[in-house]
């Protein structure tokens, strides 16, 4: 299974229309595909967290994501 997390796999939005805040919840739509070329929608929700670096894993900046 794969785990999101700060200090692994997470995702980020960039471009966005309004600021999300923290604590909102965004809902999403991962499209993922096996190695038979399969893709699925899975449908979540994700919880906004603070950028920090408390928070953030120490990741520092992303600008250049």
């Amino acid at each position: 299974p794969v785990v999101f997390d700060a200090n692994g796999y997470h995702v980020m939005f960039m471009g966005l229309a309004a600021q999300v805040k923290v604590g909102d919840k965004v809902p999403l739509t991962l499209i993922v595909e096996d190695a038979k070329g399969v893709k699925e929608s899975i449908q979540v929700t994700a919880v906004a967290k603070s950028l920090t670096t408390d928070e953030h894993g120490g990741h520092g900046d992303h600008s250049g994501h």
